[in-house]
Formats: structure tokens, C-alpha cells, sequence
């Protein structure tokens, strides 16, 4: 099952363990960072084109926020899209009154949303381990 993650507030998400996770279901996360990569590129890339193999959509409830004609807010739309699919992925369920989602997200008070991504963090580096911590020394 997962691990039942204590949030400001009083409030509560239960994250997936990354030993219940397979390839299979983290395939369409990977293909949103390559959307990500060929967008930032100038590629062309419909975001949240995605779908999910199995029964799990970890994009479900995903879909881009209507952007000015601002570069700058279309390059935050696909970062923020990506990292708010991968929290999204983790989260089984919390006590708000909306399911938890991509989109959802967004709904969470900052302090809440702070703590549920420094949640979810170190899961993150087991599932993509280039996103993952780097705790070594540094050498000068």
C-alpha cells in the first residue's frame, strides 16, 4: 500500500510505496518529460496527449491551463505540468474534498502543497534516479 504523510493544517496524503510501482506504469511520466524536452526545444508536443497503459492513468484529470501568448507562461504550463503528473502519480488519496490530480494540484494551499512535494521527493528519485539526490562530497 503506501505511507500515510502528515501535512500542514491537519491535513493528510497516503503516497504510493515505489515497491508497488511497475516500468509499465511509469512509461507515460517518462513520456511527459520527453513532451517536455521537445517542447522546450520548439517541437511541437500536445500536452496531456498521454495516455496510461493498465489501470492506473497517473495523467488523469491532467490538462494545461489556458496560457497568455506569453513564452514565459507556456515554458512554467509544462514544467509545473510535468511535476504536477508526477506528484500526482505518488498521491493515492488525501482528506481534501477533490480527488488528488495533475490539476488538482493547484487548488492546495502553499504551505500544503510544499510539504506534499518534499513528500513525494525521495519517491520521485526511486522511480527517475537522475532526478535523485546527490548526497556525495563534493570535490573542490
Amino acid at each position: 500500500m503506501g505511507e500515510k504523510v502528515d501535512l500542514p493544517g491537519g491535513h493528510w496524503a497516503e503516497v504510493r510505496d515505489p515497491m508497488d510501482i511497475t516500468v509499465d506504469e511509469v512509461r507515460p511520466l517518462k513520456e511527459k518529460l520527453v513532451e517536455l524536452g521537445r517542447a522546450r526545444k520548439g517541437a511541437s508536443s500536445p500536452v496531456g496527449s498521454v495516455a496510461a497503459s493498465g489501470s492506473i492513468n497517473p495523467m488523469a484529470g491532467f490538462a494545461a491551463p489556458p496560457v497568455e501568448e506569453s513564452p514565459v507562461g507556456e515554458q512554467l504550463d509544462q514544467i509545473e505540468g510535468f511535476e504536477h503528473a508526477a506528484m500526482a502519480f505518488f498521491i493515492v488519496s488525501w482528506d481534501f474534498d477533490f480527488a488528488p490530480s495533475a490539476e488538482t494540484l493547484r487548488k492546495l494551499p502553499i504551505p500544503v502543497y510544499n510539504a506534499l512535494d518534499a513528500a513525494v521527493a525521495p519517491y520521485l528519485g526511486e522511480v527517475f534516479p537522475q532526478f535523485k539526490k546527490d548526497d556525495s562530497p563534493t570535490t573542490p
